[in-house]
């Protein structure tokens, strides 16, 4: 049996060290949903985030190895994008479901909306942007990706007037933040 060279478990302790302190940092859940080759494709996702109001522009970031890579990395001009459904804290059990298990069981029985870009909006969330891949730009072991926000909405009370909060994951745990002032 041949021991572990020192410096490897120096970086995988560093690695570890890492994850620690990003675990500080609380982050908005998303559900990030295309609709490629006729089935439709979902993650669970804690990069989602603003770039830009004009043009209107989000990014989210997708691990290059991810099995679901070519759904959400095909070009605009073949259709390709995603809807960002942000999380209501309510939906933990739908964001964990998300994170693991085939696209298929991701799916099973959920009450979607099927917009106008053929992908899945799904019931219940807080929010949602549809959005054309705009630009993928490389970085490190991921990709970000760049979407052109189409439609968007924040549905009935659960929406943005209401005041209501989404989802946040911090602590390696789910929770949400009660608004102050």
């Amino acid at each position: 049996m041949n021991p572990v060279p020192p410096q490897e478990l120096v970086q995988a302790a560093r690695l570890q060290a890492l994850k620690d302190t990003m675990a500080c940092v609380s982050a908005g859940v998303v559900i990030v949903t295309a609709h490629h080759d006729g089935h439709d494709w979902g993650m669970t996702c804690s990069s989602f985030t603003t770039v830009s109001l004009d043009p209107a522009l989000v990014l989210w970031c997708l691990h290059r190895g991810s099995s679901s890579h070519a759904a959400f990395t095909r070009p605009a001009a073949q259709g390709g994008g995603y809807c960002v459904n942000v999380l209501a804290p309510e939906q933990a059990a739908l964001a964990r479901r998300f994170a693991s298990g085939t696209q298929a069981e991701r799916f099973d029985g959920i009450g979607i909306e099927r917009l106008a870009s053929g992908r899945a909006r799904l019931a219940g969330a807080l929010a949602w942007f549809d959005c054309g891949l705009h630009e993928v730009l490389r970085a490190g072991d991921h990709e970000i990706l760049i979407g052109s926000i189409g439609e968007f909405g924040a549905p009935g009370a659960a929406g943005a007037a209401s005041g209501a909060s989404s989802l946040v994951y911090a602590q390696r745990r789910f929770g949400h933040v009660t608004p102050q002032g």
